[in-house]
């Protein structure tokens, strides 16, 4: 008897003894565990979208950022060739780069990483085709004239009596 007494006593005759009320208890219990499961979840799917939204923006925004960065590498690298054919034109005595310079395609010219490029070439290759467009070099002489200057002017208190006069009479006969 005393084994009876120390075993609690079963789920169903406690509710039947308290009339119901625990099946009752455990099933509010229950549901508001599932409200609240459910309203944390719902939580959880509405923070997921907003990030997810959020990502959509980011990638968006990456994307127009690479096609912008790829088009500004593509404008500088045009304006690299362009320069260095212009150099390479002027460097072989074009009349007119820019017009000279209409005879090369852009696409011809290759630059290096270090900027180097292969313009020199195709204005070399230009110039043997159209020469015309290039100003003749001269034979006759290898270097250029040198520039006509006037002769050391000295100074009035530095001359002497017959400096002076022969200075006076050079200004006075101009």
């Amino acid at each position: 008897m005393a084994d009876d007494v120390a075993k609690p006593a079963p789920v169903g005759v406690a509710d039947a003894v308290l009339g119901g009320k625990i099946s009752e208890m455990g099933a509010r219990l229950s549901g508001a565990m599932d409200t609240d499961l459910k309203l944390i979840l719902a939580g959880v799917l509405r923070a997921g979208e907003k990030t997810l939204t959020e990502m959509d923006a980011l990638k968006a925004r990456l994307e127009a950022a690479e096609l912008a960065t790829k088009e500004a590498v593509e404008a500088n690298v045009k304006k690299i060739k362009r320069s260095n054919l212009v150099a390479a034109a002027k460097a072989a005595g074009a009349v007119d780069a820019t017009e000279a310079l209409q005879f090369i395609k852009l696409g011809e010219v290759t630059v290096n990483e270090a900027g180097d490029s292969n313009a020199a070439e195709l204005v070399a290759s230009l110039r043997a085709v159209k020469p015309h467009l290039f100003a003749k070099s001269s034979t006759s002489a290898a270097a250029a004239a040198p520039a006509a200057t006037d002769a050391a002017k000295k100074s009035v208190l530095a001359m002497t009596k017959a400096e002076y006069a022969a200075a006076k009479a050079a200004i006075i006969r101009r």
